[in-house]
């Protein structure tokens, strides 16, 4: 499929979309009602049947055939006989029938996805309907097999935009005059009128109030008196002030989010069953935990943001809490730090205090106290007493995700004192021991001491690490059965691990291994890294981009990369000898090339001095982008010896910039431009849409955006002179 985009509004032309044929619309249907693309033989009349009412609509045929799965026959023709029954425009009914036939708790958790919850990944919600008995797992489950609702790839709900309006129009139909009357308040601005006209009614569920950005308004007890049965409640930009004990018993799942001051008052409240508090982003946020009783059934608590918090609630005894966020309170004009009290947290699964400031973390060390610990995020944080409470991180047998890049035992500082103590800070920076081998995830500033043991770990990301990354030596099977896939190295380097301190010899370097799992390699930014390990064994891998590694002259293995369709090579003026890299270009898989500061790979791009040569090379069909940037080289020169334009027939971006030879003069950089474009015209590039060619020495710059060259709206009519021109663009690409 190709997308097409154009500003002109008159060059489209709408198209609609008609229905299915009978033929595609019966193997819609038999996917969905027996995960097979045709009906059994005793299902086939009434499958056909079935089908001819649904008007050939996917989304009818996917939730009708969802909602027969594996069910008996006369249930199939209850459900033909109630289509039948229904106008034949009456798409709406036809997917409530699916509704309709899911159990109560399942139509409690559909109506608050499809009026709240979109978008949202589904573990927050969850515990709010686990605590209510809907049994969210088994129900959302249903939903999915109902094609009532999808998962999108980060886990979060997904509804069709006909299935979320008849959710919500179902809502609407339990009072159409009076919202304050429905269970799901949904539309902003009928949750502030609901709370600001006080109409509030006990069949409210679930209400969203906002005020504008410019806007704040003060709500006090009487707003919320008959709003008993609520159970979920999310404001934006609202203060409360009163007393509001014994109010809102029953809620579950409060978000509070402001741009303005507020205070405590509503947390003072009856919230003796409130299972998540939600006041992420709410920057002037100012409340005295310690007055505050926090629910002993507390799951969920989510600070994050909140700059101006001076005091961390007490956790509940009963170790209730399973999500902490922490995440920038830094607290940034405060004379004390608060102190993280782990003694109650024993349950938690998710730790986020990235970018937070504390005085320290006091009752255990976190290996000891929080064993159910998945996720870790201790990036940016500064703790006086960090390296002391990770002593034992090994311990964390269900550690999944980690990350400690920047965590350090000093505390933030202004920004001159920072400048001054620049290297004391970075002696300050948290060295981890040996990690868990459950970790799938790993992104540390600290040394890696045992990565050949870290077997589930797919990855891996080492920045500012002065002691580099140790990779095991080939005598182990590490790199064999490794499930590593992206590794992404910044401002270290790569060592050989070695039980002793000697010296490892040249020739060994080129022994180890890098796991063969890898698909993704980034390293950026290493002035202290010189060599790489061969990269033979690595089939898999589909990126590698090295940028600004000065020191590095050689890389070896390039004729092993089968997979590969992206390199990137920036900064490699140093980079003499790339093994491999013409067997790399005639896989036919690279798709991405790009070469900077890198004149001699680029050199490797050029045609041969005769035309003798010429019969070696191949067409290239795979390459669609080719990039090479400030390269001091011939690769511009006249002559024969031009780029090897011809080799890639199918380039849908060329860019040649900055490329020059010193001995070029004006006249001789101009000339050159003319004989790369006379190269363009004169091979068959139909698919090129973008030329960028420019010479620092002459300001000559080439664009050239077009579908296809002699196309009548083109303003590419042959090689121009190139002499008289400064600047070209292709006139389809203005307007």
């Amino acid at each position: 499929m190709k997308v097409l985009s154009t500003l002109n509004k008159n060059k489209c032309k709408l198209y609609g979309v008609g229905e299915m044929s009978p033929q595609l619309s019966l193997q819609l249907f038999c996917k969905h009602a027996f995960k097979k693309n045709a009906p059994p033989r005793e299902y086939k009349v009434i499958s056909k049947e079935i089908v001819s009412t649904t008007g050939g609509l996917p989304l009818t045929l996917k939730v009708v055939g969802s909602l027969l799965f594996r069910e008996e026959i006369y249930i199939w023709k209850d459900k033909l006989a109630h289509l039948r029954e229904m106008p034949e425009k009456e798409v709406v009914l036809r997917l409530r029938i699916s509704y309709d036939a899911l159990g109560y708790e399942a139509k409690q958790i559909f109506l608050d996805i499809v009026c709240f919850f979109i978008g949202m990944e589904k573990e927050l919600p969850s515990y709010m309907w686990d605590d209510y008995k809907y049994h969210p797992a088994s129900n959302i489950n249903i939903l999915i097999q109902r094609s009532m609702i999808k998962m999108g790839d980060d886990n979060e709900f997904q509804v069709h935009d006909q299935l979320r309006d008849m959710g919500r129009e179902i809502v609407r139909e339990e009072n159409i005059e009076e919202p304050w009357m429905r269970s799901r308040v949904w539309q902003k601005h009928e949750g502030l009128n609901t709370l600001l006209d006080k109409k509030g009614s006990k069949k409210v569920k679930a209400l969203r109030a906002y005020f504008s950005e410019m806007q704040a308004g003060y709500f006090e007890p009487e707003h919320f008196s008959d709003l008993s049965e609520l159970r979920y409640f999310q404001s934006k930009n609202m203060n409360f002030k009163g007393d509001f004990t014994n109010l809102l018993p029953n809620l579950r799942w409060l978000r509070l989010k402001s741009e303005f001051i507020y205070d405590e008052y509503i947390l003072k409240g009856d919230l003796r069953n409130l299972v998540i508090l939600d006041l992420r982003s709410s920057v002037y946020f100012n409340c005295a935990f310690s007055e505050i009783k926090v629910s002993n059934k507390l799951k969920v608590l989510d600070l994050s943001g909140c700059y101006s918090i001076s005091t961390l609630p007490k956790f509940p005894r009963t170790g209730s809490l399973e999500i902490l966020n922490l995440s920038g309170c830094v607290m940034w004009e405060s004379d004390s730090y608060p102190k993280l009290d782990i003694s109650n947290l024993w349950n938690v699964k998710l730790l986020n205090l990235n970018e937070a400031n504390l005085e320290s973390i006091k009752g255990g060390t976190i290996g000891m106290m929080m064993k159910r610990l998945q996720k870790l995020d201790l990036t940016s944080l500064k703790c006086k007493n960090l390296q002391e409470v990770l002593v034992d991180i090994r311990e964390l047998s269900s550690l999944k995700i980690l990350r400690t890049i920047g965590a350090s035992c000093k505390l933030w500082e202004s920004e001159e004192e920072e400048e001054e103590e620049e290297e004391e800070i970075k002696e300050d920076v948290v060295e981890l021991g040996k990690l868990p081998g459950s970790l799938e995830l790993l992104a540390t500033s600290s040394r890696v001491f045992n990565l050949s043991e870290l077997l589930e770990l797919e990855e891996l990301t080492v920045t500012n690490c002065d002691f580099g990354l140790e990779i095991p030596t080939t005598e182990k099977s590490w790199w064999k059965v490794s499930r590593l896939k992206s590794l992404v190295l910044e401002e270290t380097k790569i060592v050989i691990a070695s039980k002793t301190n000697a010296s490892i010899p040249e020739s060994s370097l080129w022994l180890v291994c890098l796991p063969s799992s890898l698909t993704s390699i980034h390293i950026r930014h290493c002035p202290k890294m010189e060599w790489l390990p061969t990269l033979e064994n690595l089939e898999n891998l589909v990126e590698l981009s090295i940028e600004y590694c000065p020191k590095m002259q050689e890389i070896r293995g390039l004729e092993g990369l089968k997979s590969l369709r992206s390199l990137n090579i920036n900064d490699g003026y140093n980079m003499v000898c790339v093994h491999g890299f013409e067997n790399l270009l005639h896989f036919n898989n690279l798709q991405t090339l790009e070469i900077q500061s890198c004149p001699h790979l680029a050199e490797a791009l050029r045609d041969g001095d005769n035309d003798d040569n010429n019969h070696c090379r191949t067409t290239i069909h795979s390459l669609r982008t080719l990039k090479i940037w400030s390269c001091n080289s011939t690769l511009l020169q006249g002559g024969n010896r031009m780029p090897l334009l011809s080799m890639f027939s199918r380039l849908t971006t060329l860019e040649l910039v900055s490329i020059k030879h010193y001995e070029d003069d004006e006249e001789d950089a101009i000339n050159n431009v003319e004989q790369v474009t006379k190269k363009v015209e004169y091979t068959h590039f139909f698919t090129l849409n973008t030329l960028r060619m420019s010479h620092t020495n002459t300001h000559i710059n080439v664009w050239c955006a077009c579908r296809r060259r002699g196309s009548r709206n083109c303003g590419w009519k042959g090689s121009p002179t190139w002499k008289s021109w400064k600047e070209f663009y292709c006139l389809t690409c203005l307007q």
